[in-house]
């Protein structure tokens, strides 16, 4: 199996994905410092980019058509809005679109799959379920 692994971080997704054989083949993160950390362990081709940005989807399309595959999508989305150590605005948050980006991610690329990580407070947003909801119907998947 495939991934790219969006708003990678330091590369938990990639470091786990390893070890059941699931191969990574980018990253992407809006921070280039979080960014250079990723590219000391990890020797895939690399973004620092907005998950939104449409050139960013046509890269990892290529990347796609390269390897032949239709990848997993991981990603840890932004907690902060959400958090109770951050201020809670929701989807106030400017960081908050990045949410809304990954589906459509999973979308155009035609995913495998999409496997999110954030705070637990996610798991009981109103507006966090719903837009996975809407995905998962759009693109017959379940949640787990």
């Amino acid at each position: 199996m495939y991934a790219h692994d969006l708003c990678c971080g330091l590369g938990g997704f990639a470091s786990a994905l390893g070890f059941v054989g699931t191969q990574v083949i980018s990253a992407v993160d809006f921070s280039s410092l979080a960014l250079s950390a990723f590219q000391l362990n990890h020797d895939v081709p690399s973004f620092c980019a907005d998950v939104g940005n449409s050139e960013l989807l046509f890269q990892l399309h290529r990347l796609q058509n390269q390897h032949k595959c239709q990848p997993l999508i991981t990603a840890g989305f932004p907690c902060q809005p959400l958090s109770a150590q951050g201020q809670q605005l929701r989807e106030q948050d400017w960081r908050s679109g990045t949410l809304k980006s990954l589906p459509r991610c999973a979308f155009w690329l035609q995913s495998a799959g999409l496997l999110l990580e954030c705070v637990p407070e996610a798991l009981h947003d109103f507006s966090t379920q719903r837009a996975m909801r809407a995905f998962a119907q759009l693109m017959n998947f379940d949640i787990l």
